[in-house]
C-alpha cells in the first residue's frame, strides 16, 4: 500500500439487504439494492460511495477504483476472497455477474459511487472454483506467474480451506484503488473495508421476521394484558 495516498467511506453501506438466489432479470427489488447509510434520514435513496485522497492533492491519470465482496475475516493487509458476486441492477437484456466491479476515477473528482449493484449468492458446489479464480486474478496483478498443475492445485486446496470457514451470510465490501504498471501488474494505491454487511434472508430464502406487532399476533382474542 501507498502511504501518500488513503480511501475513505463518504457513504458506508446498509448492513443488511437481501442477497440474490439467482438472476431472472438485471432489475433488483429495493431491498435487494446495496444501498448506502441515509445519515440525513431523508427518503432519497443513497449508494456506497468512497473518496481517494492524496498527501499532495494529485492523482494518478487512470486510476481504478474497484468494489468486490470479501470474508468478514479479512482485513486491510489481508483479504480473504469472498465467493458470492456483484450484479448490476440495471435494465440489460443479458444478466450477467463479475467478482468486482471497476471503475475509472474521472479527471477532477476524486469521489466515486457505487450504484445500482446487488449480491448474488453463489452455490456451494461453485464456491471454491470461484475463490480460486480470485486467488489467480490476483496472483496475475501482482505479476505472478501461475503455471503447472501443482500451483493450479495448491491455489485451490488454499480456495478450499478458505470457504469452509467463509460465512454464507456475511461479507464485507473491500474498496481498492490502483493504477496499472507497464508490465500489466498493478500498484495498489489504497484499501479500505466495510463494516459486516447481512443477508437479511433466512435460510429458506423467505426474510426474517425481527419484530411483531402483538396486536396481529391472533385471530383469538389476541392478548388481553
Amino acid at each position: 500500500m501507498n502511504e501518500d495516498y488513503k480511501l475513505e467511506f463518504l457513504v458506508s453501506p446498509e448492513t443488511k439487504i437481501k442477497f440474490r438466489h439467482g438472476i431472472h432479470t438485471y432489475r433488483c427489488q429495493d431491498n435487494e439494492l446495496l444501498i448506502g447509510k441515509n445519515v440525513f434520514s431523508t427518503h432519497e435513496i443513497v449508494f456506497p460511495t468512497v473518496k481517494l485522497s492524496s498527501k499532495d492533492g494529485s492523482y494518478i491519470p487512470e486510476t481504478q477504483v474497484r468494489l468486490s465482496l470479501v470474508d468478514v475475516r479479512s482485513t486491510p493487509d489481508n483479504v480473504k476472497e469472498h465467493y458470492h458476486k456483484l450484479i448490476e441492477c440495471k435494465d440489460c437484456k443479458r444478466p450477467g455477474l463479475s467478482w468486482n466491479i471497476t471503475k475509472v476515477l474521472q479527471s477532477g473528482s476524486n469521489i466515486v459511487t457505487f450504484d445500482n449493484l446487488g449480491i448474488v449468492r453463489t452455490k456451494g458446489p461453485d464456491q471454491i472454483q470461484a475463490v480460486s479464480e480470485r486467488l489467480l486474478e490476483r496472483r496475475r496483478e501482482c505479476g505472478d506467474t501461475v503455471s503447472g498443475t501443482w500451483d493450479m492445485n495448491r491455489i485451490r486446496d488454499l480456495a478450499a480451506d478458505s470457504v469452509l470457514e467463509t460465512s454464507d451470510k456475511e461479507l464485507r465490501l473491500c474498496i481498492e484503488a490502483y493504477v496499472f504498471q507497464e508490465d500489466g501488474s498493478i500498484l495498489e494505491l489504497a484499501r479500505i473495508l466495510s463494516s459486516i454487511v447481512q443477508d437479511m434472508t433466512d435460510a429458506n430464502g423467505s426474510i426474517t421476521i425481527r419484530k411483531r406487532n402483538i396486536c396481529s399476533d391472533s385471530v383469538r382474542l389476541g392478548d388481553m394484558n
